[in-house]
């Protein structure tokens, strides 16, 4: 492969990558790919890629491309998939609507790609609930609608519109709960965590090892890290009082 190639390939894979913006898959991909041909080249002592150079790898030499390739995608999608938000809500003048009742996060760093398009998705109450579920009827809000939900960033949304409505810390296990999610001892509505500055925090957990996930996601890195996740926690922070939901977080712990 002469330098010109080279170049093509690597603006290919970039451009493909720049389309994952677009399309989840097409930038997984590429990005695998990219990430790949990289490290094959360095580490192979051989220029270019190919399923043929490859598969004259020593197996000592796979490993490691195979282990690379593993750990360095999830972490350069992290950071390439913050670009758009940087983008919009930096340089343009027009947030993302944050809805009602209006979403809130504790930190900036917090409104990933997948919240921005589940704001635009779920603006209010009434989009999160099943077909047939009332809004207005505070006993439904409990019937959160799953089968739309493909994201962490939709079931952050959703959960933090449905949950606000519901109540104050006393009640959040009765929603919680009801979405299958478990408590332990600490953290929990009736002995919550009080931070340094006197909000209350509670953890709800959901076993992905024993229930499998929660939702299901789209997306290769996304379905990569949801099935070796094997715990996903809701956390809620009320204020001072425990009267009112200020910010929702969702977190998936892995091996």
């Amino acid at each position: 492969m002469n330098r010109w190639q080279t170049i093509v390939l690597v603006l290919c894979l970039m451009l493909g990558v720049l389309a994952g913006f677009l399309n989840t898959e097409v930038g997984n991909i590429s990005l695998f790919l990219l990430i790949y041909w990289l490290l094959t080249g360095r580490v192979a002592g051989r220029a270019g890629w190919s399923v043929r150079h490859f598969a004259r790898t020593p197996w000592d030499e796979k490993l490691y491309l195979i282990v690379m390739v593993g750990a360095l995608s999830p972490i350069a999608y992290s950071l390439i998939s913050m670009a758009p938000r940087v983008f919009y809500n930096r340089i343009l003048t027009e947030p993302t609507p944050r809805g009602i009742p209006e979403f809130r996060v504790e930190y900036d760093h917090y409104l990933r790609r997948d919240v921005d398009r589940a704001l635009l998705r779920f603006p209010d109450i009434q989009s999160c609930l099943a077909e047939g579920a009332n809004a207005q009827n505070r006993a439904e809000l409990i019937q959160i609608d799953w089968d739309k939900i493909v994201s962490t960033g939709d079931a952050t949304v959703c959960s933090f519109r449905l949950l606000h409505e519901w109540g104050g810390v006393l009640q959040a296990a009765e929603w919680m709960e009801a979405q299958g999610f478990e408590f332990g001892e600490i953290n929990s509505p009736t002995n919550p965590y009080v931070t340094s500055d006197g909000t209350m925090r509670v953890d709800g957990r959901w076993s992905i090892r024993e229930n499998g996930p929660r939702f299901p996601t789209t997306g290769l890195v996304p379905r990569f890290l949801n099935s070796v996740g094997y715990l996903m926690t809701i956390s809620a922070t009320f204020d001072a009082e425990g009267k009112e939901l200020l910010y929702l977080r969702l977190l998936t712990s892995t091996l």
